[in-house]
């Protein structure tokens, strides 16, 4: 979930959606029904292939006229088979619309494609988060202050984040959120 206090206003707010893409079968297929954010690079029949997990939240329940102090991003990090550890994890503002049930690696909605496969995001990630043994099975606390505080105000279109592991080489790894 996501936690944000302006000033002396502590305010929680739960995700809306989530979602993961995925290069798998051309990027056709939609992910809504897992359970799980899987972030990272499988190889699967001797080809790699790469996964990213989509948020969205709602800033439109705080009250108004206040200022954003701070607002955390809690995922836990359930490592697969110990993979993850030492990775990074960065989490982007998406600057387009998408639709939960309908997104899909190479769509934002269905018949509306991404404007590159993948997802269309902030060339610059709000947060950079490299994952330890400790963060295993735990909880990770992102700070999303920036982007809160431009959603709240109006400077940025709330349109969630993408997390993204940055190392797409031929390192073979998975994590779950």
């Amino acid at each position: 979930g996501i936690s944000a206090a302006p000033a002396d206003l502590v305010f929680t707010n739960a995700l809306q959606a989530d979602n993961a893409v995925f290069n798998l079968d051309r990027g056709g297929t939609v992910y809504a029904s897992e359970t799980t954010l899987t972030i990272g690079r499988q190889t699967i029949l001797a080809t790699n292939y790469e996964s990213r997990g989509l948020l969205m939240t709602s800033v439109t329940n705080l009250p108004a006229g206040q200022s954003i102090g701070s607002a955390q991003l809690h995922l836990y990090f359930n490592p697969f088979q110990t993979r993850g550890i030492g990775q990074t994890v960065n989490l982007y503002r998406i600057t387009s619309a998408w639709t939960p049930s309908q997104v899909t690696w190479s769509n934002a909605a269905a018949g509306t494609p991404w404007t590159a496969p993948g997802g269309d995001f902030l060339g610059t990630p709000s947060v950079s988060y490299v994952l330890t043994a400790a963060d295993s099975n735990a909880y990770i606390h992102l700070d999303v202050t920036s982007d809160v505080a431009a959603w709240y105000g109006g400077q940025a279109d709330n349109y969630g984040w993408m997390v993204v592991n940055p190392n797409v080489g031929n390192q073979i790894y998975q994590y779950r959120f």
